[in-house]
């Protein structure tokens, strides 16, 4: 029977919590394993580590126990509410309400301009949606798309003029430029807001090949040129030793549209299940139509509904 909570229930910051978590983390990975598949116990320990450490901000929901937390962090005018889990046994509107409300309270009152929330929700995300909609944020749908390379992977054509080439740190700040350049005007960028600076996109970038993402993987992220001249990149992580991540893939726009984006996918997946992957996942917006064409095009299938929440003042 779900237990409901009561008049007991409180909230308290996450840094002044005096008891473990680990419950609540432990319960998400279980139930995300689930609808995702793969590891996810790693990708959570930076988490676990910070919250044990004190080293991260946002509230807990508490009766004699732990039952639910968020997570949130503002740099600037920019606030984020990173992740939300609340026990299954416990799991009801009121106690997700209470710690968004509060997340988004605090974030305002640290004068943010700007939220965004894209947390994977273990279970039922209604709850979650119905308590960002009443706050007065708005929803761009989101999905993780798998593909298994078990099937035949197309050839991959590099188009005339056009070379790639494998990762190399010497142009990491010409990778900044390009995928800051490629999200100026795409709608990912009302998501990420750090792609709107060639400062904020390399403190994401600097994430992505620290493991936010998972392990980087050198060999399957690749660079395409034109000429001298960067034009297109994908950065590829591991969420496990046979299941890789596209963290990231970007051309600059004066080079869409002629086949550098599906020129560096399929080279780089054949890399991937060169090294023993047996299946790829991305993250993608779903009105952002032309890479959804893409990567439907080259075998990627719906695994997952997401929602990305957005608040401008």
């Amino acid at each position: 029977m779900q237990k409901k909570s009561d008049e007991r229930v409180r909230i308290v910051k996450l840094e002044e919590i005096d008891v473990s978590v680990d419950e609540i983390l432990d319960e998400f990975i279980q139930i995300a394993e689930e609808q995702l598949g793969g590891d996810l116990k790693k990708m959570l320990e930076p988490l676990r580590k910070a919250i044990r450490e004190k080293k991260v901000g946002g509230w807990v929901v508490y009766n004699n126990q732990p039952l639910g937390i968020v997570v949130c962090a503002q740099r600037e005018r920019n606030g984020r509410i990173n992740f939300i889990h609340v026990l299954s046994s416990y799991q009801d509107e009121e106690l997700f309400t209470m710690l968004i409300t509060r997340a988004v309270a605090e974030l305002k009152k640290g004068g943010v301009t700007r939220i965004v929330s894209e947390p994977f929700v273990a279970g039922d995300d209604k709850p979650v949606r119905k308590a960002f909609e009443e706050l007065g944020f708005c929803v761009l749908e989101r999905m993780v798309m798998s593909r298994t390379l078990a099937e035949k992977l197309p050839e991959p054509v590099v188009p005339p003029e056009y070379e790639l080439v494998k990762w190399d740190d010497k142009y990491v700040k010409e990778v900044y430029e390009v995928i800051h350049d490629a999200n100026l005007t795409g709608v990912d960028q009302l998501i990420y807001p750090e792609f709107k600076t060639v400062e904020g996109t390399s403190r994401m970038i600097q994430g992505v090949r620290a493991g936010a993402a998972g392990p980087f993987n050198e060999k399957a992220s690749l660079l395409a040129f034109s000429g001298s001249s960067l034009s297109g990149v994908i950065l590829f992580t591991q969420h496990s030793p046979e299941e890789g991540f596209i963290a990231e893939m970007a051309v600059a726009r004066a080079h869409q549209g002629k086949g550098v984006g599906k020129a560096l996918l399929t080279k780089s997946l054949s890399i991937a299940r060169e090294q023993g992957a047996k299946a790829v996942t991305l993250g993608v917006t779903k009105e952002n139509i032309p890479a959804v064409k893409l990567y439907c095009g080259l075998g990627f299938t719906a695994k997952q509904q997401l929602s990305a929440y957005i608040w401008e003042d």
